[in-house]
């Protein structure tokens, strides 16, 4: 598909002298032209562009100006812009730098300068397209590693796997009620399904154990944080070398620092079981300093426990899972996040509801 370039000038003939030297030379792209800013702003409203070339002197409505007015309706977050000026103005420069200009043409316009800028701009923005799109497939193959991860170990202790959904669905209501930023509301609502990865450790005779824990048996399943934290921790140095030597990948991929993703998911998959108090494990952690994303999937972890049938259990009732949870207030959970969980708790019993697991 041809890249879409739109010319903004207020002298007809400076655009027709474009229009001519371009189609001269090449037909690689299609060519917009708009005689003023406002025009430029109409055409944006129905059209999308891959460059805009806009002159810097406009009566009205001057470059910068329609640069601000584009930037304010959303339109040019990832489009490049070229503008034309003329040789001492240094001022308007800098100003149109800060609106997001990244390459000035002097007037008068030189048609082959004016094609080979086109072209070095249209090849970045290109490239750029392109390396959206992969970051985009790397972080899509990464939540799907993430949640496919966090049902097969799901799956061990429960036969539907849908604990973890639910846990993390029942973390995003928590977490947005709470107010935290968007990008963090996202990364507990991704990790929160790898909070008990540690039980791949622990032996199915403890783990799927329908009678009441021995002491001994309880400090094994009480291991499932460390063991959890410590998988999602990147490559060791030797780790790192086995698999360099032994797989075709690239030191580069693998001895990566850890994502925010995963240090999110360790986070999440270490302090899940610390309490307000300081009572809970593995760490004895207290109040603030057991971290928010640990503190939102604690809440949400119990409350699935509670409304779902277990080995060892039924499910109990709504009102009293949310009475219990209540009552958990200033010892086991932060009370911040047990009033966010009760100002929200339709929304969370009816996603219960909806993602409830078969009889």
């Amino acid at each position: 598909m041809k890249k879409r370039i739109l010319f903004v000038d207020d002298e007809p003939y400076i655009l027709s002298s474009i229009r001519r030297s371009i189609k001269a030379t090449t037909s690689e792209w299609d060519l917009f032209f708009a005689e003023s800013g406002e025009q430029a702003l109409e055409l944006f409203a129905t059209e999308s562009f891959d460059l805009v070339v806009t002159d810097a002197r406009m009566p009205n409505m001057t470059g910068t100006d329609l640069l601000k007015a584009l930037q304010e309706k959303g339109y040019t977050a990832e489009v490049p812009t070229i503008m034309l000026t003329g040789y001492a103005e240094d001022e308007l420069r800098r100003s149109a730098i800060q609106s997001g200009v990244i390459e000035f043409l002097n007037k008068p316009i030189i048609p082959d300068e004016l094609i080979q800028r086109l072209r070095n701009v249209i090849k970045l923005k290109t490239i750029s397209d392109e390396l959206k799109v992969k970051n985009a497939e790397l972080k899509e193959s990464s939540m799907q590693i993430i949640r496919r991860l966090g049902k097969a170990v799901e799956y061990r202790d429960n036969e539907t796997g849908k604990h973890v959904i639910r846990v993390a669905q029942y973390s995003n209501v928590i977490a947005e009620a709470y107010g935290l930023d968007k990008d963090t509301v996202e990364l507990i609502f991704l990790t929160a399904p790898m909070h008990d990865i540690g039980k791949i450790a622990i032996p199915d005779e403890i783990l799927k154990k329908k009678e009441k824990l021995k002491p001994i048996e309880f400090e094994v399943i009480k291991s499932h944080p460390l063991v959890g934290g410590e998988v999602l921790q990147p490559l060791s140095p030797e780790e790192l070398r086995f698999y360099v030597a032994h797989v075709p990948m690239g030191e580069s991929i693998l001895g990566e620092a850890s994502t925010p993703l995963l240090k999110t998911a360790a986070i999440v998959a270490a302090t899940h079981h610390e309490k307000w108090d300081g009572t809970g494990y593995p760490n004895g952690l207290a109040g603030n300093d057991i971290p928010i994303e640990g503190r939102i999937v604690a809440i949400a972890d119990i409350f699935d426990a509670l409304s779902s049938k277990r080995y060892y259990k039924p499910a109990y009732p709504d009102e009293e899972c949310v009475t219990i949870i209540a009552g958990m207030s200033g010892s086991h959970l932060d009370p911040g996040i047990v009033e966010c969980f009760l100002a929200n708790k339709d929304r969370i019993i009816a996603i219960k509801n909806e993602l409830r697991d078969p009889d």
